[in-house]
This record gives C-alpha cells, sequence and structure tokens, in this order.
C-alpha cells in the first residue's frame, strides 16, 4: 500500500547543473571594476580560513526551491557583522560552470539555507597545512575559471549614504 511520497527537503535535493550559486565577496578582497574583464578579482573564488571543508557558495532561490536565499538575503544575512554586510558584495556563477572544470559541487545544509561546498576549493590545499605549489595553482586557475564565468549580482562598494539632495 502507498502511502504517499515524502519530499525531501530543498537542501538536501542535488544541486542540478542550471542552478546558480552565490558567494558573498568582501569589498576588501575583490575590488569590483565593471571596466575590466572579468570584473571582479580572482579572490572572490579563493577559499578564506573558514573555508575549510570547501569552498562556501549558496543556491540562489528558484521556483523549484523556494527556501534557498536571494542575493539581497545573502548579502545582509544576519551572521555577518554590519561592516561587512555594509560593502560586501554577491557573485554567482552556473553549478555547471563548476563541474566543467571537473569541481564537484555537494550539498552542505548548514547556518544558511541552500549551502553548499566546493570540496576541491579548501584552506588546507591552498594555504593550509596540506598545501603544496601544485595543489596552491591548481586553487588558483579553478578560481580564474569560475570568475569568467561568474555573474556580479551586486557589486561590493563603500556603504549607502544619505542620498537626499542637499540644499544650497
Amino acid at each position: 500500500m502507498v502511502t504517499g511520497s515524502t519530499q525531501l527537503p530543498d537542501d538536501l535535493l542535488p544541486v542540478e547543473g542550471g542552478e546558480f550559486l552565490m558567494r558573498r565577496i568582501l569589498k576588501r578582497l575583490a575590488e569590483y571594476d565593471r571596466e575590466k574583464s572579468p570584473p571582479i578579482q580572482i579572490a572572490a573564488f579563493l577559499p578564506t580560513k573558514r573555508d575549510i571543508d570547501g569552498l562556501s557558495l549558496n543556491r540562489r532561490i528558484s521556483g523549484q526551491h523556494k527556501t534557498f536565499l536571494t542575493p539581497e538575503n545573502l548579502k545582509n544575512w544576519h551572521e555577518v557583522p554590519d561592516n561587512i554586510r555594509e560593502t560586501c558584495g554577491v557573485v554567482a556563477v552556473l553549478a555547471t560552470s563548476a563541474r566543467e572544470i571537473g569541481l564537484t559541487v555537494k550539498t552542505d545544509p548548514a547556518g544558511t539555507p541552500g549551502h553548499v561546498l566546493i570540496e576541491e576549493i579548501n584552506w588546507d590545499d591552498f594555504a593550509g597545512d596540506r598545501h603544496t605549489n601544485e595543489s596552491r595553482e591548481r586553487i588558483l586557475e579553478w578560481a580564474l575559471q569560475l570568475i569568467r564565468n561568474a555573474d556580479v549580482i551586486i557589486a561590493p562598494g563603500k556603504p549607502k549614504t544619505d542620498m537626499s539632495p542637499s540644499t544650497p
């Protein structure tokens, strides 16, 4: 007897190739210049000391996955200090772009909805205990390829200030 189907939570569903994966980028690490190609620096897709298990990204909300974050939600996630939240930006890359260069996108239900990891890009192989020149160079190449395929959704920059017209 069939009792009905059980549906997995969005966070546990496999990542599809057409899904956008977002990463919050810090202004001080990934300067934005729309005149350059690519418009942001490679640091946007390099691991930080917090990326021990892999590069952290988040799946973008879609018609199929309504529990994920919008770019604005990710930028303003409550666990981020105000000084970072005010100046950070958000970039997005298709999961297919990561897979085409040999990277694995793994679901990782964590503090933010839709959290995923790219395990091959991690801190220990980049600059930590396990790193070698070869592993560091490989991560730099992957990051460069990702940045070439990424879209800047929210440009990092100065915090918003009062934009009301000044009076003479």
